[in-house]
């Protein structure tokens, strides 16, 4: 918890420190270009770090060196596959003269999201390890450093960052997170000689294709849910629009760090316990966490409220933000912490299939009210979008969590009869 609570302070700090820096139109740029590696990401990596907490502390606990060697080899080589495809298609659509995808070359894209897909894994390996706080900290407090210290040296010698400078030190911090991450996994590998035959069906490669594949549609639709209005908003709005909107959503996350954070610290855990049918254990793991975690996003979400004017000139005069917009903003988030870790529940118990179902309703309202609202509203039409899509979200998720599992996301509901 303590590793997630500095890693959103190092990004607050990292987001007024980009905000007090650059040109607002840049900075939007930049949240744009964030936010559509945050897409791309998700692709390349086709659910290989989701599939690494599904199945990998199962090799681990049998101390197979060769087992773990061969599943990550291909999940890399996979990655690099997937980035390249996505590198060309981005390279595509410039040529096709997409007016938003022409401040960075394809080279400096493919760099990106080579770079921080392959980190992305490695952090997850060392999750599954049982290394979290390792991969936490270097997810949301290294990286964040390294790329903030790199644009402080940047600004200081040439006085002016444009954005394809600043996105290539953003791929940067990546790469050197991969680096720590590689030292943190070899030293921390599977010491058994093993071997690849007669694998247990659960973890065979192609079983792990099978589930990255449905995993990674689930975040990508996750995605959707949550940022599709940004995505979208500087698709078809301007660069200061994004700019704005960004620190609304980059404060407002403040609110659900609490259930997020428990949720990548029992993802793996999760797994474990339903894998062995202990589902006691799972429920007291999700009880004794959901209930103090929402109390924490309350006084959060209060706190922003109460003191929003102060907070927001921190960025600087030009984030002047509506009151009644943060308002929406925030009740979104705290509709998402409701719902606790519901959707870890379905990933990591198997039920890839409902939450699929539930994330395609929820993205299609994501995009339909996207498609609506923004090129009319702006920023008050992505506000509505992000809330109506949460709401859908959050209240069909936790009914399939109750139906496949039994058992409650919502600490309100603590009971459930099966």
């Amino acid at each position: 918890m303590l590793v997630n609570l500095a890693g959103v302070a190092v990004g607050f700090l990292l987001q007024l420190f980009l905000t007090n820096s650059l040109p607002i139109d840049v900075y939007g740029t930049y949240a744009f270009y964030v936010s559509l590696t945050g897409f791309s990401v998700v692709v390349a990596k086709f659910g290989s770090d989701l599939s690494a907490n599904r199945y990998l502390p199962s090799i681990i606990e049998s101390d197979n060196l060769k087992l773990f060697n061969h599943f990550n080899l291909r999940a890399v080589i996979l990655v690099a596959l997937m980035s390249l495809l996505i590198s060309l298609l981005y390279a595509l659509l410039q040529y096709i003269g997409s007016s938003s995808l022409v401040e960075i070359s394809f080279l400096v894209f493919f760099l990106i999201i080579i770079l921080f897909s392959v980190s992305q894994y490695f952090c997850a390996v060392i999750q599954a390890i049982g290394l979290s706080i390792y991969s936490q900290s270097i997810l949301n407090v290294c990286r964040p450093i390294i790329f903030l210290g790199m644009v402080l040296i940047s600004v200081n010698i040439y006085s002016d960052s444009d954005i394809s400078s600043v996105m290539t030190m953003y791929g940067i911090s990546s790469g050197v997170c991969i680096i720590i991450a590689s030292v943190i996994i070899y030293k921390n590998l599977p010491q058994g000689a093993g071997s690849l035959l007669n694998v247990d069906k659960r973890v065979d490669f192609s079983t792990w294709l099978k589930t990255s594949a449905s995993l990674s549609l689930v975040v990508f639709l996750n995605l959707i849910v949550n940022q599709f209005d940004l995505l979208y908003l500087g698709i078809s709005g301007s660069a200061i629009d994004v700019a704005k909107y960004n620190v609304m959503l980059r404060v407002s996350t403040f609110v659900q760090f609490p259930t997020v954070a428990a949720g990548l610290v029992l993802a793996p855990k999760i797994a474990l316990a339903w894998d062995k049918g202990e589902r006691k254990k799972l429920e007291q793991l999700i009880s004794t966490i959901v209930a103090p975690a929402f109390a924490l996003c309350v006084l959060i979400a209060l706190a922003i409220i109460f003191f929003s004017e102060e907070i927001f000139q921190l960025f600087g005069g030009e984030y002047s933000i509506n009151n009644s917009d943060l308002v929406i903003v925030i009740s979104a988030r705290l509709i998402n912490a409701i719902g606790g870790i519901s959707g870890y529940i379905m990933t990591m118990t198997g039920n890839h299939k409902d939450a699929i179902k539930v994330l395609v309703v929820a993205s299609l309202v994501s995009i339909s009210f996207s498609s609506l609202l923004i090129p009319e509203f702006g920023i008050e039409g992505a506000v509505y979008v992000n809330l109506a899509a949460s709401m859908c979200w959050v209240l069909m998720m936790s009914y399939f969590v109750v139906v496949r599992t039994g058992i409650s996301p919502i600490f309100l509901i603590r009971k459930v009869k099966t």
